[in-house]
């Protein structure tokens, strides 16, 4: 559904009716989400994941989208800290696991740096001609990439 929205909004093609069609717009339109993700099982969600364990063994996958790394939240020597996965330096520290919700105890460093780097990303995509019709983020906790809070 979230495609033939995006379709509808942005005024794309709509999709081909022709059951030998392979280039419709429809198909064209991706998913931006996060590494490491899982969705589910069926041929609509397993798309909206990038390749990984659990869609390598399936003949109709086809990676759909562009996947952004994040930051985790983990406890290191019994403080709460955000992680940046790609480079594994520790970006801010917390004392409890409640100051990391707290907007007041955030650092606004840290929120302008994670949105640099996440409409940069996105940037690079558009630039190379994708679209993207849906956006599928965990709000909190990443289950299927290992229980991490994201």
């Amino acid at each position: 559904m979230a495609f033939k929205a995006a379709c509808a909004r942005y005024n794309w093609a709509e999709p081909e009716t022709d059951s030998n069609s392979t280039g419709s717009a429809l198909r064209d339109i991706g998913v931006l989400g996060l590494k490491r993700s899982y969705h589910g099982d069926t041929i609509g969600t397993m798309d909206c994941c990038e390749p990984s364990v659990y869609n390598k063994q399936v003949n109709w996958y086809r990676e759909r989208g562009a996947w952004l790394e994040y930051p985790v939240v983990k406890q290191v020597k019994g403080r709460w800290v955000v992680e940046n996965l790609e480079t594994g330096d520790i970006v801010e520290e917390f004392n409890t696991l409640q100051d990391i919700f707290s907007l007041e105890k955030r650092d606004r460093k840290t929120f302008e740096s994670y949105k640099t780097t996440v409409l940069e990303a996105i940037k690079k995509h558009l630039d190379a001609g994708k679209k993207f019709g849906a956006l599928l983020i965990e709000p909190v906790l990443l289950g299927a990439g290992g229980m991490m809070a994201v």
